[in-house]
């Protein structure tokens, strides 16, 4: 399928998504406020920013985690739009002074902040590898640094032993690279 047709069904989707939450009418009155809610985007901003993560990775997190849905809950025990597990949560909380409200992970904001600031934890652990520190959100950065001592330098993320976490990485990845295009020509047309 064409580059240029996938970009159109990608925003299609998402356009998709907020008319089936608010209706056709209500869609065309506050359509980018919609897609905003829908979507998180603010929220995500902030929480990147706050963590000092670039914000397309926190979103193409977001996305392949939670696909949007802040009552994801996934049946290992993680929740929320970033699918932090309760324990990494307060661990990070803990690191950072951060007061974990009644709702707890719950919460899309403290969810959000929480696992961008788990993120910046892990580049920074791994050395701003970005691969590295999404194999490690994903299948645990214990499990990342046995695979790096028993690969060596010769580790790439094809060679690593759980193949949900390859997928993970690669689709996260892919979803950055096609908002950082999306980015690029919306930048270029609007100058």
């Amino acid at each position: 399928m064409p580059k240029r047709i996938r970009w159109i069904l990608l925003v299609l989707f998402f356009v998709g998504i907020g008319v089936l939450q608010c209706g056709r009418g209500f869609l065309r009155e506050r359509g980018g406020e919609i897609l905003d809610e829908t979507m998180h985007l603010s929220a995500i901003r902030s929480a990147a920013e706050r963590a000092g993560v670039d914000p397309l990775l926190v979103y193409s997190v977001v996305f392949v985690e939670s696909r949007f849905r802040k009552e994801a809950q996934s049946h290992k025990g993680a929740a929320g739009l970033m699918q932090l597990m309760p324990t990494t949560a307060r661990e990070v909380a803990a690191r950072h002074k951060i007061d974990l409200s009644e709702q707890g992970i719950e919460d899309r904001d403290q969810n959000l902040l929480l696992g961008a600031l788990y993120l910046r934890e892990l580049l920074d652990d791994f050395g701003g590898d970005t691969i590295l520190a999404l194999a490690a959100y994903n299948g645990g950065p214990t499990a990342v640094r046995r695979w790096i001592e028993e690969e060596g330098e010769t580790a790439t993320i094809d060679s690593f032993p759980k193949r949900e976490t390859r997928r993970y990485v690669e689709e996260v990845l892919k979803t950055r690279e096609r908002l950082e295009r999306w980015r690029r020509a919306w930048r270029k047309r609007n100058l």
